[in-house]
C-alpha cells in the first residue's frame, strides 16, 4: 500500500498516476473532491482498512481528515467515532504502509491554479494547514514516511529507489522522458 499525502497543490494527483502507470497498480482517490457527508470520510477508512493494499492510494481520510478537519471545520471528525482517531491511524499503520509526503516549498505550493476548485477554507487557510500537515507527518514513524519535493532534481531517482524497496521490485519501469517528466 502506498499512500501519497500531501495539501492541495503539491503534486500529488501526478506523483500518483505516474507510479500507477510505471507500477501497473490501480490509484485510489479518496473522492472526486470534498466529502459531502461526513460518514462518506467514515467509510473510506473502512474501505481502506479491508481493500487489497496493491494500491496506490491519493490520499487517505485518516490523514486528511486529520489535517483539514481541525482547521476547516474546528474538529476532526473521527474524534466522534467508537474507535476514535487513534484506533483508526493505529490500524493503517499496521497495515505497514509506504506514505509519500508531497512537500514542495511553500510559494509552489501557495501558487493555487485558478481552473482547479478548492475546498472552502482552503486558500484562506494555507498557511494553517500547511503547518498541521507538517506536524502531522513528524507523528508518524520516520521509517514509513518519505518527503517528496518534486522541484527537487534529485527527488525521482530518490523515490523510485524507496519504492522499489518497499515493493521488492529490482527494475520499474521507465519511459524516455526520465523518471518524472513535469
Amino acid at each position: 500500500m502506498i499512500i501519497i499525502e500531501g495539501m492541495d497543490n503539491s503534486g500529488k494527483t501526478r506523483l500518483a498516476e505516474y507510479l500507477s502507470g510505471m507500477l501497473d497498480i490501480p490509484v485510489r482517490k479518496r473522492t472526486a473532491g470534498p466529502p459531502r457527508e461526513e460518514m462518506d470520510l467514515i467509510w473510506d477508512a473502512i474501505r481502506i482498512l479491508t481493500v487489497n493494499p496493491r494500491a496506490i492510494f491519493d490520499r487517505v481520510s485518516m490523514i486528511s481528515e486529520a489535517v483539514y478537519g481541525p482547521v476547516l471545520r474546528g474538529r476532526n471528525v473521527f474524534d466522534d467515532t467508537l474507535m476514535g482517531h487513534r484506533d483508526y491511524m493505529s490500524r493503517l499503520l499496521k497495515l505497514s504502509p509506504l506514505i509519500i509526503y508531497c512537500r514542495p516549498p511553500d510559494p509552489v505550493i501557495f501558487t493555487f491554479k485558478s481552473d482547479i476548485e478548492q475546498m472552502d477554507g482552503v486558500i484562506d487557510n494555507k498557511h494553517q494547514l500547511l503547518r498541521a500537515y507538517d506536524a502531522f507527518m513528524e507523528l508518524l514513524p520516520s521509517y514509513s514516511v518519505f518527503r517528496y519535493d518534486y522541484t527537487s532534481p534529485t527527488q525521482p531517482t530518490e523515490i523510485l529507489a524507496i519504492v522499489e524497496a518497499y515493493l521488492g521490485v529490482s527494475k520499474l519501469k521507465r519511459h524516455r522522458g526520465g523518471y518524472f517528466a513535469q
